[in-house]
């Protein structure tokens, strides 16, 4: 099976090096020479060649409708390279940054500076050009995408896809024990959250804890349910969850730890969570900080309330 020419030699070679295994070079060629068939033609109509003139409205049209696939196949490599368990963010994306080497960085914003000089150039007598530095920044999406958070040796697609994962922390005006009996009771939990809407405590342990327990959350405009096996092997100063089934989610694993504060409670969230559909790593994230900072706040008002 030939080699994907995005992707020959980003595994195996440090690209930082300026070698000649530099992978994609044919994007280079691509942006290079889409430049310069702009400037041969936007700049002599802008100098007045009355000849240039269609050529050049011609030519700008057709390298910005020749965009759109480019910009098509960096988005769908990057959802894929989510899927897949990349974490694909704007600065890797289209900033060319992490291991890129110097001559990449050269020859893509090379080629993008020289076209924004032409478009700014020709601007007045063809302001359709604007639109041609976003072949050159598609271009730069396209090639960064093999590079964007391939360790060194190992290929996106053999990388690893593990669960995204946060923590968070908050004093309550509240003993450990205090804390731990709000956290626990599983039931009142529609009382005080907000995103909760029903809790059922399918199984208990010989103590009658919760030991698997189903909940139906508000998400997305829609009810979600998940059920959670609890573990108490470390109570009373943490306690354990993780995702026996659910909607939308192929992991999370959660743990509350409480730890005497002064007079007070210093609570611990530890969440590890993936989800069952392409996500951009920075939503997955941002995701998984909300969840954390609301549950958090939420236990502190039920607690300093009661």
């Amino acid at each position: 099976m030939t080699e994907d020419p995005v992707r020959e030699g980003a595994a195996g070679a440090d690209p930082s090096d300026g070698s000649d295994t530099v992978p994609g070079r044919w994007i280079f060629v691509v942006s290079w020479s889409s430049v310069a068939l702009f400037a041969v033609t936007g700049v002599p109509a802008a100098l007045g060649v009355d000849a240039f003139d269609t050529a050049a409205v011609a030519t700008t049209i057709g390298l910005f409708v020749a965009s759109f696939p480019v910009w098509i196949a960096a988005f769908g490599v990057a959802l894929v390279r989510n899927a897949r368990g990349a974490e694909i963010a704007v600065s890797t994306l289209f900033l060319a940054e992490g291991r890129a080497p110097a001559t990449a960085r050269w020859q893509l914003y090379g080629a993008l500076g020289l076209s924004l000089l032409v478009a700014a150039g020709t601007a007045v007598v063809n302001p359709f050009g604007v639109m041609v530095p976003m072949l050159q920044l598609g271009l730069i999406g396209l090639w960064g995408q093999p590079m964007a958070h391939s360790p060194r040796g190992v290929r996106p697609t053999e990388r690893t896809h593990v669960a995204d994962q946060a923590v968070d922390r908050i004093h309550i005006d509240g003993s450990p024990a205090e804390c731990w009996a709000v956290a626990t009771d599983y039931e009142s939990y529609p009382e005080w959250t907000k995103s909760v809407k029903e809790v059922s405590v399918l199984e208990r342990d010989d103590e009658g804890r919760g030991a698997k327990v189903e909940l139906r959350v508000a998400a997305m405009g829609k009810s979600l349910r998940s059920v959670y096996d609890y573990d108490y092997s470390d109570a009373p100063a943490s306690f354990a969850w993780s995702l026996a089934e659910g909607d939308m989610l192929k992991s999370l694993e959660g743990r509350y730890s409480f730890e005497a504060d002064g007079n007070g409670t210093r609570v611990v969230y530890e969440l590890a969570v993936e989800v069952a559909v392409p996500m951009p790593g920075f939503m997955k994230k941002k995701a998984s900080r909300l969840i954390m900072g609301d549950a958090l706040k939420e236990l502190k008002r039920r607690v300093e309330s009661d």
